[in-house]
């Protein structure tokens, strides 16, 4: 392999070589001629080049260089390239910001060297900041970049190319063939001979320089060439860390990993509060028992599980407790299919039935009314009713979603004050500690005070299941009153605090990347103005505050009072905190993605509609 040399004249005018590596150093040479070096020395193939430092571009004419470059590569064709000393550094790329000369002949070098000097020197304050590299330019038959990471977000892995040359690849002149796939499913790619290789490199050369890379290659007749390799500078160190951290820990074979709603009572588990989240689903549990009632055959296939500490739903294993028929994983875009014969009768029988649900809410009232005076010993027992009111809340709130126009919001409907009297407001026990499900939430509990509906049903609008709506959403906060006295006790001899990756990890992993398209959404209607800000920086910042969080938990009932409206990752209008925020008239967006704001600058928000202005 050509090795490469820089370029010197002594005082009489003769010149001489000097091997590159011994007195390379980025502030003569720019870190593109430094990192084609690097890979060379590591034995990746790559074309023939030499480099010549910002002292030789102002010293020597281009007549002077090209003719080195003739005399020490073997080669018809060359390309001329930019190495400025602000190029392709650990904070900037610059990429594609100087002249590049492609396939020059050698009768031709000089003149094309010429060029990107003159370029350079229209485009920065001294030539001190810029040196040159000239490569054998090899024709491509395939040629494209590689991301190592995801640019932006971080975990995929990213192939562009075209057929023919490159450049129109990285310069974005032509649109490019693509492709997304995580570290763990190298093998399963066959989008044409070589990638396989090509992403195996890719990694080593991101090994060699301990850093995400943006890489530019080419094949010919087979062949895998390297061009040229600069670090991705807009990843942040979190965003590594978490890619790092999934890399290791998530399976190899096909899964969807989701925080849903069921996450929201414990979003970060100790040991403890995972073990009684466990016992709830388990077979001969209370959620087991609740759907029995109902008709429907549930069995526990075991859907939570923990990641760096974190809760997530499994949710092929959560569709299979109750459909095992369906997949999402049989589908492109993780939407329930038909999968398997399998089971059929049993996923049949609960589809009529989960389809022909109804509920006596008046009797559900009765009975929550009835455990709250008279708790049963055993938690589990009551955790069937809860369980049961869950289910009645969801039932009543699909119904009404399926019959508002597309103008009128679920949030907006419950905000509504209708003709048709609510079931009388209940009393919560006494002496609890808590919000949340969460062992570890030792917060003051919070019963909300309603505020007044003031908005009247307008006209066509479904009165009766925005009543029933309402009502069902107060009888799952009295569920939540009932499990708040069961685990009070708990709650005080409670140690064991979980060992937790200090990132908050995605909302979504699956084993190939996959984007769900899914906007900001009000949950909890009504307008706010104030400062974005995090929840440490609540008393810090003074005036009118809207909150960002990561998970609508129900223990933010110790912020109400406190902010003016809040955005939540996570989240939904089943939301326990959502049931809440509507009975305080409180504005909350959820699905907002923290890399969409901006914190210390006033934003307004309707929670009805999911609008968020400024600070975007």
């Amino acid at each position: 392999m050509q090795r490469s040399l820089g370029l010197n004249w002594n005082n009489e005018g003769t010149h001489f070589l000097e091997d590159l590596p011994r007195r390379m150093t980025i502030s003569a040479f720019g870190g593109k001629t430094l990192q084609l070096v690097r890979l060379r020395d590591a034995g990746f193939c790559m074309p023939a080049f030499l480099a010549f430092s910002n002292h030789d571009v102002q010293m020597f004419s281009a007549d002077q260089m090209a003719q080195r470059v003739l005399d020490q590569i073997q080669a018809k064709r060359f390309a001329v390239r930019s190495s400025a000393l602000t190029e392709d550094t650990a904070q900037h790329s610059l990429a594609g910001q100087f002249l590049t000369r492609l396939d020059v002949p050698a009768d031709q070098l000089a003149q094309a060297i010429r060029e990107v000097i003159d370029d350079a020197q229209a485009t920065l304050p001294s030539l001190d900041l810029f040196s040159l590299l000239v490569m054998e330019f090899v024709e491509p038959d395939l040629a494209g970049v590689v991301f190592t990471r995801h640019p932006v977000e971080g975990r995929e892995m990213i192939v562009e190319w075209r057929k023919g040359r490159g450049d129109v690849v990285v310069s974005g002149t032509k649109q490019a063939r693509r492709l997304a796939c995580y570290r763990s499913h190298i093998v399963d790619q066959q989008a044409f001979k070589g990638i396989q290789e090509l992403l195996h490199q890719s990694l080593a050369i991101e090994a060699l320089f301990g850093s995400p890379q943006d890489i530019e290659w080419v094949i010919k007749q087979g062949k895998l060439f390297i061009v040229q390799s600069r670090p991705i500078t807009t990843l942040t160190r979190t965003q590594r860390e978490v890619s790092d951290f999934l890399d290791t820990q998530l399976p190899t074979t096909p899964f969807y990993f989701e925080k849903t709603e069921v996450c929201e009572v414990a979003p970060r588990p100790s040991d403890a509060t995972f073990d009684l989240l466990q016992s709830l689903y388990a077979d001969k549990g209370p959620v087991q028992r609740a759907y029995a009632s109902l008709g429907v055959a549930y069995t526990d296939t075991h859907f939570l599980l923990r990641l760096g500490g974190q809760l997530y739903v499994d949710r092929e294993k959560e569709l299979r407790s109750l459909l095992p028929s369906y997949s999402y994983l049989a589908s492109s875009d993780y939407t329930p299919k038909l999968a398997t014969g399998k089971e059929l009768r049993r996923t049949w029988k609960n589809q009529r039935h989960l389809f022909a649900l109804s509920f006596d809410l008046a009797d559900l009232h009765a009975q929550i009314q009835e455990r709250l005076l008279h708790p049963d010993a055993d938690f589990l027992i009551d955790y069937q009713l809860v369980f049961l009111l869950n289910i009645a809340v969801e039932h009543a709130i699909g119904t009404l979603k399926a019959a508002l126009n597309k103008h009128t919001s679920v949030a907006t409907a419950l905000g509504m004050k209708t003709m048709i009297p609510a079931l009388p407001r209940l009393t919560p026990p006494n002496g609890c500690v808590g919000n949340s499900l969460d062992l570890e939430d030792t917060t003051p509990f919070a019963e909300i005070d309603p505020v007044a509906l003031t908005t009247p049903v307008t006209k066509h609008m479904p009165d009766q299941l925005i009543a029933a709506a309402q009502d069902a959403s107060r009888l799952r906060e009295y569920g939540r009153w009932l499990v708040m006295w069961h685990l009070t006790p708990l709650r005080q001899t409670m140690t064991d605090a979980p060992v937790l990756f200090p990132h908050t990890l995605p909302t979504l992993l699956t084993d190939k990347p996959f984007e769900r398209v899914q906007g900001p959404l009000g949950v909890s209607a009504g307008t706010a103005t104030g400062v974005l800000v995090q929840e440490h920086e609540i008393d810090s910042v003074a005036g009118a505050k809207i909150l960002f969080i990561e998970s609508l938990t129900p223990s933010l009932v110790r912020v109400m009072g406190r902010v003016e409206g809040i955005l939540s990752l996570n989240g939904g209008v089943l939301s326990h905190f959502a049931v809440l925020a509507r009975e305080a008239g409180l504005p909350v967006i959820v699905h907002v993605e923290k890399k969409r704001v901006r914190f210390g600058e006033e934003i307004t928000i309707n929670g009805a509609t999911g609008e968020i202005h400024g600070g975007e």
